[in-house]
């Protein structure tokens, strides 16, 4: 190892995670009269989203010119006040149930109810592509030889050699080339799901019960995977095969190509793939 073909370390500050969380419930239970039952309840929450305690998170901002990427659009931010969205306040989750005796062998009931839970910017489990927002405190730093190993990329007697950049590294125009973490402005809703439940239940002789029942579920907010920051936009699709060429250079006239805003002839030549 003293003369090792690839060296690699992790270098960076402590992570401290936190995911606050509050929420409030009241519900009620009305005997309207005899046949008549109300059963009425609200829930709200709140959960933040996923944060560092030193604020001490990074990721892409897609309405900032990086200056690394010759002024387009996508420039990395520091700190979570500037990274995370703002949490919701608006997350109701009202209860409504009912039920009515029609006689002593009948009952039907009516239930609605909103429901959230910890998901999207709010749960763990929100890193989408990228490095876990963790560019520019805990970067890795890899070594290796150009030459297949047949040359050692450093000595250890000598210590590791020390970061191209100092850390913590506010770049704007950090990860230029690879995986940007990026926070969806509408990544503080939770998973939101309403329940609808129509219900009647009737007794026959012989200790018989049939139950026949209509529930409906609605989801809005959940987590699916769909961003792909680096899919060519739909809008360009119609160009078909002119997608799979190699541009020699736009001024010549690389076919539909030429008509791409997002490329420039100081980045011939390249090969755009379309997107499956």
């Amino acid at each position: 190892m003293d003369n090792a073909a690839r060296q690699t370390r992790a270098v960076g500050n402590r992570r401290d995670w936190n995911l606050p969380y509050f929420a409030f419930y009241g519900q009620d239970k009305i005997q309207v009269n005899s046949k008549l039952l109300l059963d009425i309840g609200l829930r709200w929450e709140t959960a933040e989203t996923f944060r560092d305690n030193e604020e001490g998170d990074s990721a892409i901002n897609l309405g900032l010119p990086n200056p690394a990427a010759g002024g387009l659009l996508g420039a990395y931010m520091y700190g979570d006040s500037r990274v995370i969205p703002a949490v919701d306040l608006r997350e109701f989750g009202p209860r409504l149930g009912v039920a009515y005796r029609i006689n002593d062998k009948t009952v039907a009931r009516v239930g609605f109810a909103t429901n959230y839970s910890a998901g999207n910017g709010s749960g763990l489990g929100l890193r989408q592509i990228g490095i876990s927002f963790i560019a520019a405190y805990n970067p890795s730093q890899t070594l290796a030889t150009l030459n297949n190993g047949i040359t050692p990329t450093s000595s250890l007697d000598n210590g590791f050699p020390a970061p191209p950049y100092p850390i913590p590294a506010f770049d704007p125009g950090l990860e230029v080339g690879g995986e940007a973490d990026y926070y969806n402005p509408g990544g503080a809703k939770q998973p939101q799901a309403s329940t609808r439940t129509f219900d009647v239940q009737r007794e026959f002789p012989h200790n018989i019960l049939v139950d026949a029942a209509y529930v409906a579920n609605h989801s809005v907010h959940i987590s699916a995977d769909l961003e792909n920051l680096g899919q060519v936009p739909a809008t360009w699709l119609s160009l078909g095969s002119d997608l799979d060429q190699d541009i020699s250079c736009l001024q010549g006239g690389a076919g539909g190509l030429a008509q791409m805003p997002m490329l420039r002839v100081s980045e011939c030549p390249i090969k755009v793939s379309r997107a499956q």
